[in-house]
């Protein structure tokens, strides 16, 4: 039986493994230590930086929210930015916008760029020069919009089309 998006966001996903006399909802957990088995084989959670049954729900609801495969939550915006950056190989090309938050360039500039990530800006405003740039080891496009701080739009739809056409996330 498919639910409504709030019955979702409210309940979560994971009722089928909280106890039919337990809460209606998970609880919030806040042990940053779990069990370990003694054999020490990995059986389910272990420190809570690196897995936690709240961060897994709240993914799991996003992803079903969203209808997608999977979700990562990070604890900012900073952190889940360099994950994607770093989830790129040396050598691969990104595209950025001209207008970007300063975090991410200064990010780009003085980590990634010791990454041996190339990056080229450019005006993502525009989607002929975006398609104009995009290089044999271009990987990414990355897009902000409305852009930070100038307020620039950038049609998502054209240069995901963009991207698709060029084997680009």
């Amino acid at each position: 039986m498919k639910r409504k998006p709030e019955t979702t966001s409210i309940h979560g996903v994971h009722r089928e493994k909280l106890k039919p006399e337990g809460p209606l909802i998970s609880p919030e957990i806040r042990s940053t230590v779990f069990h370990h088995h003694p054999d020490h084989q990995k059986r389910g959670d272990q420190y809570t930086r690196n897995e936690n049954p709240n961060r897994a729900e709240l993914e799991a609801v996003i992803a079903t929210l969203e209808e997608g495969g999977q979700c990562a939550a990070f604890s900012s915006g900073m952190a889940a930015t360099a994950a994607l950056f770093q989830s790129l190989d040396p050598g691969d090309h990104v595209l950025i916008p001209e207008d970007l938050y300063h975090g991410t360039r200064a990010y780009l500039n003085q980590f990634m760029s010791r990454w041996g990530l190339e990056v080229e800006a450019t005006d993502m405003s525009r989607p002929e020069l975006v398609e104009g740039s995009i290089k044999p080891n271009t990987k990414l496009l990355w897009i902000e919009t409305p852009s930070n701080p100038l307020l620039l739009i950038t049609d998502i739809e054209a240069l995901s089309k963009i991207a698709k056409q060029n084997d680009c996330l």
